[in-house]
């Protein structure tokens, strides 16, 4: 299921269409794209979650997803870089939608560590470890 914005659908409900769909949707990507044998990066991947309530499990699921293409299905995937360190600027929808791993207050300009920046960096350390 596609879990991009639609101009039809409220953001509340795109996230409970993401909920434990899109990261299959990552597999079948990956294995299509394993037939121009090149290595695969996963780049600007996220979700906006002002409250950071499903950033966590939308890391887990799609990290665990590229785990199992590496390691099950022996794709070369090299890379994934989360979208977005920080919050920022949407040309759609201006600073209302959140990505980042740190929330950023607009008016000091202060950058707040959100627990899905925890888990990601615990997913990290676990990969390397």
């Amino acid at each position: 299921m596609d879990a991009s914005p639609t101009a039809n659908q409220p953001m509340a409900s795109q996230h409970q269409t993401w909920a434990g769909k899109s990261f299959e949707g990552l597999l079948k990507a990956l294995k299509a794209m394993a037939r121009f044998a090149k290595p695969l990066y996963i780049i600007e991947n996220g979700v906006a979650d002002s409250e950071d309530k499903l950033r966590q499990k939308f890391l887990k699921d799609h990290i665990t997803i590229l785990e199992k293409a590496a390691e099950e299905e022996k794709l070369d995937v090299r890379g994934y870089f989360h979208w977005a360190l920080t919050d920022n600027y949407e040309w759609a929808k201006g600073f209302k939608v959140k990505f980042g791993l740190y929330a950023v207050n607009l008016q000091t300009k202060k950058r707040i560590m959100q627990k899905s920046a925890k888990t990601y960096k615990q997913i990290i350390e676990h990969s390397a470890g």
